[in-house]
Order: C-alpha cells, then sequence, then structure tokens
C-alpha cells in the first residue's frame, strides 16, 4: 500500500471522531417569549427579571429604579402615577394620580379624594380627610366666623324658661345659614338633640335667643325676645351645648362626652354668662371665660349682651 493511500485512510477514520467531538451552537435563552434571564440585560419582554433593567412591560419587577407604569411596583424609586397606584412602602413616592392612597412620608399629593395621614402632607384638594401633624390643608373649611354663645339659662324658679343665646361679636353681618345648636344630654357622644337656626343675618352686636318654650318664655322675658323656639334646647344643667357652622363646631359650652353633674361646670338652676372682653369662639370650653351664677329667671337677660 502505498503511503498516499494510507494517508488517505487515516483522515477517513478521523472525520467520525471530529464530528463526535465538535460542539454545537448553544441556544440562546436571552430573547425568547419566557426566559429566566437574571442579569442586566434590554429584554422588553414578558419576563421574570428582577434586576435593574429598562423594561418597560408587564412585568413583576420590584426593583430599585423600575419605572414600569404598569406594574404593582412598591419600590424606593418607583415614581408610578398610574390610577390606583397604592405605592405606601416608598419615601419617595409623588404619585399625584387620582386615588392615590399613599400614606408614606413626604407624600405631596394634590389629588382629589387623597385621604393622606403622614405628616407632612401638604394637600389643598377638596376631601382631604388628613388628620395628621403638619397638615396644611386649606380645602377643610373656610375661616371661623366671630359667633360665639353668650348665654345660657336654666332658671331655678321657672323650669320651662330656658334659653340659649348667640351673640356676633364680629364687625360684619353673619349669615345663619347651616349653623344650628347641638345638646348632648347626660354625656351622651351619639344621637344629639339640633336646633337649626333660621336663616337669617345676624348683624354685629346683635345676638340670636332660641327658648326652649314659647309661651313660658313670653310670660316670663317678654314677647317678642326670642328669635325661635325649640325643644331641643332643654339642658338641664349637665347637658353640653355646641355651636355648629355647618361644617364643624367653633364654640361649646360644657365638656364633650361628660356628665355636668358634680363638674365645675354644671349649671342646674343657674344662669350662665359669657364674660365681657372675650376674643371669640372656642370649640372646647374655657371655664374662665364664664360667670355661673344660681338663681332665679329674672337674673337671665337675653336679647342682649355686651363684650
Amino acid at each position: 500500500m502505498t503511503a498516499s493511500i494510507r494517508l488517505l485512510l487515516a483522515l477517513l477514520l478521523l472525520l467520525p471522531m471530529a464530528g463526535l467531538s465538535g460542539c454545537p451552537t448553544p441556544l440562546d435563552d436571552d430573547d425568547v417569549i419566557v426566559d429566566d434571564d437574571d442579569t442586566v440585560d434590554d429584554d422588553d419582554t414578558v419576563d421574570d427579571d428582577d434586576t435593574v433593567d429598562d423594561d418597560d412591560t408587564s412585568d413583576d419587577d420590584d426593583s430599585a429604579g423600575d419605572d414600569d407604569d404598569d406594574d404593582d411596583d412598591d419600590s424606593a424609586g418607583d415614581d408610578d402615577d398610574i390610577t390606583g397606584d397604592d405605592d405606601d412602602d416608598d419615601d419617595d413616592d409623588d404619585d399625584d394620580s387620582a386615588g392615590d392612597d399613599d400614606d408614606s412620608a413626604g407624600d405631596d399629593d394634590d389629588s382629589a379624594g387623597d385621604d393622606d395621614d403622614s405628616a407632612g402632607d401638604d394637600d389643598d384638594s377638596a376631601g382631604d380627610d388628613d388628620d395628621s401633624a403638619g397638615d396644611d390643608d386649606d380645602s377643610a373649611s373656610g375661616p371661623v366666623a366671630n359667633l360665639f354663645i353668650s348665654e345660657v339659662a336654666d332658671p331655678s324658679d321657672v323650669a320651662n324658661a330656658k334659653f340659649i343665646e348667640v351673640f356676633n361679636g364680629g364687625s360684619t353681618p353673619i349669615d345663619l345659614t347651616g349653623y344650628r345648636i347641638i345638646r348632648w344630654a347626660n354625656g351622651a357622644t351619639a344621637n344629639p338633640a339640633a336646633a337649626p337656626m333660621a336663616a337669617v343675618l345676624l348683624q354685629p352686636g346683635d345676638v340670636y335667643v332660641i327658648g326652649y318654650n314659647q309661651g313660658t318664655f313670653d310670660s316670663t322675658y317678654g314677647a317678642g325676645i326670642a328669635d325661635q323656639y325649640s325643644g331641643s334646647i332643654s339642658g338641664n344643667g349637665d347637658d353640653v351645648y355646641e355651636l355648629y357652622d355647618g361644617v364643624q363646631v367653633i364654640d361649646t359650652w360644657g365638656v364633650y362626652g361628660v356628665d355636668g353633674t358634680g363638674t365645675a361646670w354644671e349649671y342646674t338652676d343657674s344662669i350662665v354668662v359669657r364674660n365681657v372682653g372675650q376674643p371669640g369662639p372656642s370649640p372646647t370650653m374655657i371655664l374662665g371665660e364664664w360667670t355661673i351664677t344660681p338663681g332665679p329667671a329674672n337674673l337671665a337677660s337675653p336679647g342682649t349682651h355686651t363684650n
């Protein structure tokens, strides 16, 4: 056998071995529809990638820096402004979307319906129900009028000659539309009695009187003094009276939730008068602003008040 034939046979024997030891081209597992890529990639598909990526799809990426607007990402730095984002876990959420209920510190959400109770909330939107310290919410209510309770009577001699008097201590007329007197009996905190006031303009320095019983009031103090009568004005010495302006309580006689019997403010068989020189209403009673005088109806002065 010649040398050239032997060389040819050797080459033929080596060819199958080269085929067995050769490495086929690997399948790329990166750009398929479902990958398990946990590396920094540029994959825009539906993946399960929890790394820092540039993914703008509907994934479940909770990593820092994810700017995905279709997810439920609660990570720090998420700037997701979509409707319904309920991100309560980061301090940098600046979500202004409707329905955001973010209670994190630093939330500056001005959207309608924000119910953020976090400190520092600066929400001026309508419907903000923020009770937190530092809330600078200007939407809850307007300025309180200089209108306050000036006299409360439970005379010792004429039981049904009870009344309450309200005084305009300001310099402009006050529209009483929506105002009412609320009475809490015997320390109650539910189901109060109420006496809505008439829709009239109360002039500066004038008073508005609500009597308990018309016949008894008129025969005791004179006709034409009371502006209205209401069975709700039946405080018998231990009940709380509040002046409500249609939005909030602006002035109070007594202590809410407390039965006045035996307290420093009990007014059984007494006449209670607001002292001269008071600056205005107070939703919490300041007892030093009042004088309680036990005695008969002739100590009362409904229809006039000096401040």
